[in-house]
């Protein structure tokens, strides 16, 4: 069970605050991975709880790992539209990237960074 506590801490690295050298070498390759590489229908049975795979919780950890990237870079993509320069120089604050960013509008996000601000 410790690997998979692992696993899972592995996967939140793309959301934790701050700049992340781990998510700005692997999110690209991890996104294409689970989007362009894999189809789609080898994830649906990952995360389908009555499929039984060998080492799911392993392809699981992938998954959201790609899926907190994806996260991270809407995140940094707002805040780097928001002030001058690029993506690489973007400090997440924290409390770090929100898990429901990818449905949040422009406004929500604003709100939560002058909150988290203040």
């Amino acid at each position: 069970m410790q690997s998979d506590e692992m696993y899972d801490e592995l996967a939140r690295i793309p959301l934790c605050p701050g700049k992340s050298f781990v998510s700005n070498t692997m999110c690209d390759d991890f996104i294409n991975l689970t989007t362009d590489t894999i189809p789609s229908a080898f994830w649906h049975n990952v995360l389908d709880e009555k499929t039984h795979l060998k080492n799911k919780h392993a392809l699981k950890a992938i998954y959201n790992f790609s899926q907190n990237c994806m996260k991270r870079k809407k995140f940094e993509r707002f805040i780097s539209n928001n002030k001058s320069g690029d993506n690489d120089d973007v400090y997440i604050p924290s409390p770090g990237v929100p898990s429901h960013i990818l449905d949040l509008s422009n406004d929500e996000i604003e709100k939560l960074l002058t909150s988290s601000s203040s």
